[in-house]
């Protein structure tokens, strides 16, 4: 709120951490993209047209067999065999 050069510099920081995991970095530089509008930065960050780009979307339908609380997950795969989201 009216602080968008401190925000700016603070998502560009988180960006180039190397402590910051890929979702988080993902969006720290997104963030960074809308932030860095001119005229507050004329030049585009390198990472630019990777986090412009489409994401594919994949779904995974499947049977539960168990619906027990506090149980891992496991399902039926295509072939009928036995699998797990991991």
């Amino acid at each position: 709120m009216g602080r968008s050069n401190e925000s700016l510099s603070t998502a560009e920081g988180g960006a180039i951490d190397p402590w910051v995991h890929a979702g988080s970095k993902f969006a720290l530089q997104r963030r960074v993209l809308r932030l860095s509008k001119p005229p507050r930065r004329w030049k585009v960050p390198s990472y630019a047209d990777y986090v412009k780009r489409n994401i594919r979307e994949v779904s995974i339908e499947g049977r539960p067999l168990n619906c027990e609380t506090g149980a891992k997950n496991v399902f039926y795969g295509y072939d009928g065999e036995l699998c797990g989201v991991e």
